[in-house]
């Protein structure tokens, strides 16, 4: 357990295992406690009883790369501010029993870009106030009760390649599995570019719907909607969305663009249309 913020505190090529017993520091090979601060390089953890890493929420990792995390129940249990301040090189599943970096319920307030992790990001409810890049290429899936919400100071920018495509969708493929994505930031920076987002619209969700912009701006391009409770994207009165650098106003305009596909079948669909892009 680090406990202290004393930059000192470093693992480099350091073999760690067999930890996490009952009520140990959250059942945790290594657990980085409140303002507390690790760097951890080139170093394995494995063979823990439940997580390989736990970080607290203002705990710090001031370097973070090359390392492998195996045999655990999940490798690393971290915060919405620590996927900044991982590295992509690092194996996160080495014979884990989960394929996932476990990230708590939480709000992001710096500018952060997340990197193409090895294995999927699992996101729960989580608030953006500031700044998100997402790396192409990127995996991230999100849990039942999870959401991105982007507020009005923050945006969120998910610029994929033809051949690295990023991936936002429910832990599981079924049609409203987590709440979806709702965008209140006018900043021109919102934009998904060869970017999936599929089985959002949870009951009670905003409109039941995978994206819904609410008092915001969206560029989508070369994109996929897929698999919604009900529509594929729901843009309010005094929001706007842009397709070829064209702020469109119909359904087919952002459909000349991107591939909005297989929405409204939800049991709480409230749409027979095809369930593509409402304009309210």
């Amino acid at each position: 357990a680090i406990k202290s913020n004393n930059p000192n505190n470093q693992f480099a090529y350091v073999t760690i295992s067999d930890a996490g017993t009952y009520w140990g520091w959250e059942y945790a090979n290594v657990y980085v406690g409140a303002n507390a601060k690790l760097s951890i390089t080139n170093s394995t953890i494995s063979n823990s009883d439940n997580v390989g890493l736990f970080v607290e929420d203002n705990a710090t990792l001031s370097s973070f790369a090359n390392n492998t995390f195996s045999n655990s129940t999940t490798g690393l249990n971290i915060t919405v501010k620590h996927i900044g301040q991982i590295d992509g090189g690092s194996n996160y599943n080495l014979t884990n029993t989960n394929d996932y970096i476990f990230v708590r319920t939480g709000t992001l307030t710096t500018d952060a870009t997340w990197p193409k992790t090895t294995t999927p990001i699992l996101l729960n409810a989580t608030t953006i106030e500031s700044g998100l890049t997402i790396t192409a290429g990127s995996n991230i899936i999100v849990e039942s009760s999870g959401f991105i919400d982007v507020k009005s100071t923050g945006y969120i920018s998910s610029i994929g390649t033809a051949s690295a495509p990023i991936t936002i969708k429910g832990r599981y493929a079924s049609a409203g599995y987590w709440e979806g994505i709702v965008i209140r930031s006018n900043n021109p920076n919102n934009t998904f570019v060869y970017t999936t987002v599929s089985d959002g619209g949870a009951y009670w969700g905003w409109e039941y719907s995978n994206i819904y912009i609410t008092g915001g701006r969206l560029n989508l391009d070369n994109s996929t909607v897929s698999n919604a409770n009900s529509y594929g994207v729901y843009v309010k009165n005094t929001s706007s969305i842009y397709t070829s650098g064209v702020a469109q106003t119909t359904a087919t305009g952002v459909e000349a663009n991107n591939t909005i596909t297989g929405n409204g079948t939800g049991a709480n669909a409230n749409c027979t249309n095809g369930c593509t892009v409402f304009f309210q």
